[in-house]
């Protein structure tokens, strides 16, 4: 036996030695990347207090002093770590801007719908072990911060809308964003609850043509909007039931 556990030995000391030389070869920016992606699988994985500096470097096949070297502190680590997943919710929901708003709109609502059925552990746990987070961390904060850029962008988008015609002049540019963060919010939490149906069925598809009827200039442009998705077979099932139905 102790003949075995000392042929083990060089091995392990190998590996080490192989991590050593793969971290020395990055720059400080790369092994940032790494450190935030490990502490993102992490946050899914065991919560935000099960996500210690201690776990967040053998994730990563470091000593936990060396992550100082890279981070000031394990807040700065879960700040970095909500920072990726807002980068790749980003990349997710970037929509062509050649579509008119309503088309953008919608878009962005299916988009979301796919995002959440596909990136449980990636995007809805941590999204809710942030917003439950400690003050001390600050990641409440940013969080919130972040949810009013959103609206800011959203709101925007129905400005535009205005402007381009497709979404009716009197329609409150604040309201038209909240309706699509609180379809958002409800997949959301849905989703974390278990409640599969909520998407799977198409409610909230079906709840996103409301809203996008509330705020149409004319009826017919969200009949149109739901018909070029259908023909590209990408619309949701309550879309494709509303536009059997109208």
């Amino acid at each position: 036996m102790e003949k075995e556990n000392e042929s083990t030995i060089p091995a392990q000391l190998s590996r080490k030695d192989a991590r050593k030389k793969q971290w020395v070869s990055r720059t400080s920016s790369e092994r940032q990347a790494e450190i935030a992606d490990a502490t993102l699988r992490l946050i899914a994985r065991h919560g935000l207090q099960g996500t210690t500096v201690s776990r967040i470097a053998r994730e990563v096949g470091m000593e936990p002093p060396s992550l100082y070297a890279h981070f000031s502190s394990r807040q700065d680590m879960l700040l970095a770590a909500f920072d990726l997943m807002c980068d790749r919710i980003d990349t997710h929901l970037s929509l062509p801007t050649e579509l008119n708003v309503l088309e953008r709109l919608r878009r962005l609502g299916e988009t979301h719908s796919m995002l959440i059925s596909g990136e449980f552990d990636g995007f809805v746990l941590p999204t809710f072990e942030i917003l439950t987070a400690p003050g001390d961390t600050g990641l409440r904060e940013v969080s919130s911060q972040r949810q009013l850029v959103t609206l800011d962008t959203l709101a925007g988008l129905v400005e535009e809308g205005k402007r381009q015609g497709t979404i009716r002049p009197d329609m409150d540019s604040r309201i038209g964003a909240y309706q699509m963060m609180l379809l958002f919010w409800a997949e959301d939490v849905t989703r974390l609850m278990g409640i599969d149906e909520f998407v799977s069925e198409g409610f909230s598809g079906r709840i996103l043509d409301l809203f996008l009827r509330d705020m149409a200039a004319t009826p017919d442009l969200v009949s149109a909007g739901g018909a070029e998705a259908d023909a590209e077979g990408s619309a949701t099932p309550g879309s494709r039931r509303d536009a059997e139905n109208a």
